[in-house]
């Protein structure tokens, strides 16, 4: 380890673009976008290539690589044109704003949360050290080495005693297509899709919604992309708390889903047409099933209040009956609940944040989600955006205020110590609140940036700016990037950022890191290539970061992850190998399962809290294990018992 530097970051980074890119712009370019949706929907586009590709590959039997997910975007792309030839494109009156305006909101926000990432990541091969990540690494290894990154293969793939079987691939079939075409290791691909799509994905699809919204005034477009990296419960604290890298895929694509949804139902200020809107919302569905089912649970539920905008324009306009619009109005709740009820995992976060629901309220208002310290400016600027986009907004303020509000309910339910209100209306999310928190920027960006622009309005009454156009522009442009600097400096953004940096600093310490991998660890896994054959079996007590040798190493692995089920012969083992006689169950049960190496890191040291295995303590002692090789308080043994040596 460490090994990697910032050049191959920045060629995976360059990889994960084109496999991404390429395919999204072909099939953008087909539907006639340009300018913020071409860059907005592109790459959400691409992962639908790339979900709907890594399903007919396995399925065909192909083997998964690039030159798939293209043949698969050229199809839709083909079907595109051809839909955009029947159609009229009718845009809406021309955008009135800086036309440069989205970029400069794209830079900043891009280089605020880069440099936030940067610096919480460190170095370009560190991973993180939590414990979903674990399995995340290690399905990109599955997918590297069985050519198939169907998410209905890997999870039993990499664990055949699941019961699981459908699990979200997008992320990993991305990384793995990264890794092809770049050559690096797969912590340096998993970090380079973490910094595009944290840096582009999400301020573009951010910043898109905001402008539809509300308009496409300067100060609001450049404050939205500002905004949108001031969040500590997304982009940095989810991965962190449990290094759910497809759930922050997915959040990262919802905004511009939305965006298209709105177009959909005619509530956009600024649009595509409502015919290619429509298609953009059932082209995006794919990518962000593939990235994590949960977020189109999230999207059905933020759509109900631009349902409930679009039915009261239809009812005003005269273009509904009142019989229609009362039998639509129950009837959209009514599936948004059994969404939810048949998206219920059957499994609950315990160590979810709670609260009183005072507080949880509270928490919401101000934006000091699960218990994260309040982002001031950000909650003054959500309040006033609030006021503002109801008083001055028409429907698409009350619209985007209903978003705000329907995703705080949820957040409220999440953190409720009312067992029965959280399971019933947040098990799709596993009940847990962090999670649905990282969800909350999604409502709160484009009211944010309403209220950045009426204060910067209402500051213009006392300065007349009508003989100087030129210094108006600057002036603009200069407040929407203080802004970004306060963002970014704020109590709540830093603290994540700090949070995030120590999940990846090299530790044993299991208190900050519950899988810490410490410096001496990632030493001895480098050196395992050179000492352990490519078809071996190395067992290792996966709350030590053992497992993660198999994505750092190429080596099968007993345990892939921390919730892999224990039963059978590899308990047998795990229980007594350290112990066994020669003709003993343990012994017997290496031979069935073809370990022969045992991975012990940092000494073996896990929470009291953690699975304890008995055969894997005293290793040193044991008549069964050789020591091949020792960095610190980490080895790595030979089984030359159980007549394996």
């Amino acid at each position: 380890m460490g090994t990697a530097n910032w050049g191959s970051l920045l060629l995976a980074f360059v990889a994960a673009l084109i496999v991404i890119g390429l395919p999204g712009a072909l099939i953008a370019v087909a539907l006639r976008l340009r300018g913020l949706w071409l860059a907005a929907a592109t790459p959400l586009l691409g992962f639908t290539a790339i979900a709907v590709a890594s399903v007919w590959s396995a399925a065909t039997g192909v083997r998964w690589a690039w030159w798939t997910v293209l043949a698969t975007a050229l199809v839709i792309a083909g079907v595109a044109f051809a839909f955009m030839l029947t159609i009229r494109d009718t845009r809406k009156s021309p955008l009135v704003g800086w036309r440069w305006a989205p970029v400069v909101a794209i830079g900043s926000g891009a280089s605020l949360i880069g440099y936030r990432l940067i610096i919480a990541i460190g170095e370009p091969d560190r991973f993180d050290q939590a414990g979903d990540n674990v399995f995340h690494l290690n399905a990109v290894r599955w997918v590297l080495d069985h050519g198939d990154a169907s998410p209905l293969h890997v999870m039993r793939g990499l664990d055949p005693l699941s019961v699981v079987s459908f699990y979200p691939t997008t992320w990993h079939a991305t990384v793995a297509l990264a890794c092809q075409l770049s050559g690096v290791a797969i912590p340096v691909a998993s970090n380079a899709l973490l910094l595009l799509v944290a840096c582009l994905v999400w301020p573009t699809g951010a910043i898109l919604l905001a402008r539809t919204l509300f308009g496409a005034a300067t100060v609001l477009v450049v404050a939205a992309g500002a905004i949108c990296s001031g969040f500590a419960v997304y982009p940095l604290i989810l991965l962190p708390y449990m290094g759910t890298y497809p759930l922050f895929l997915s959040v990262a694509m919802l905004p511009a889903s939305i965006a298209a949804l709105a177009g959909c139902l005619g509530l956009a200020r600024v649009s595509v047409p409502s015919l290619v809107a429509l298609a953009l919302s059932i082209l995006f569905l794919p990518g962000i099933v593939g990235a994590h089912p949960s977020a189109v649970v999230m999207l059905i539920v933020m759509a109900l209040p631009m349902v409930y905008g679009a039915l009261w324009a239809q009812r005003s306009a005269r273009r509904i009956t009142s019989s229609r619009a009362i039998l639509v109005a129950i009837l959209c709740p009514a599936i948004a609940f059994a969404v939810i009820l048949l998206a219920r995992t059957g499994f609950a976060q315990s160590t979810t944040w709670k609260s009183s629901t005072a507080q949880a309220i509270g928490e919401a208002v101000l934006g000091g989600f699960a218990g994260q310290p309040i982002p001031l400016v950000l909650s003054v600027l959500t309040i006033v955006g609030i006021i503002a986009a109801i008083r001055l907004s028409g429907l698409s303020g009350w619209v985007a205020t209903g978003i705000w509000a329907l995703t705080c309910a949820v957040y409220i339910a999440a953190s409720s110590n009312y067992d029965f209100v959280r399971l019933l209306f947040t098990e799709p999310w596993y009940a847990d609140a962090m999670r649905i928190a990282a969800f909350t920027p999604v409502a709160v960006i484009p009211l944010a940036a309403r209220g950045a622009e009426w204060l910067w309005v209402w500051s213009c009454r006392h300065v007349d700016f009508s003989t100087h156009p030129a210094r108006f522009r600057i002036a603009e442009v200069a407040a929407a990037l203080i802004l970004s600097c306060t963002m970014v400096q704020s109590w709540a953004a830093q603290n994540a950022t700090r949070f995030m940096q120590s999940m990846f600093t090299p530790t044993d310490n299991q208190y900050v890191s519950p899988v810490g991998v410490s410096a001496d660890d990632r030493t001895l896994l480098a050196r395992i290539p050179s000492l352990v054959p490519a078809n071996a079996v190395i067992a290792g007590d996966p709350w030590t970061g053992a497992s993660f040798a198999f994505a750092l190493t190429g080596r099968q692995v007993l345990v892939p992850h921390m919730l892999a089920p224990i039963t059978g012969q590899t308990k047998v083992f795990l229980d007594g190998i350290s112990t066994s006689s020669a003709n003993g169950p343990a012994c017997r049960a290496a031979k069935k399962l073809g370990v022969d190496w045992v991975l012990e890191l940092h000494g073996g040291k896990t929470l009291p809290s953690r699975p304890q295995y008995p055969g894997l303590k005293q290793l040193e002692n044991s008549p069964n294990m050789e020591l091949i090789d020792r960095v610190g308080d980490s080895s790595l043994y030979k089984i030359v018992g159980c007549s394996l040596g």
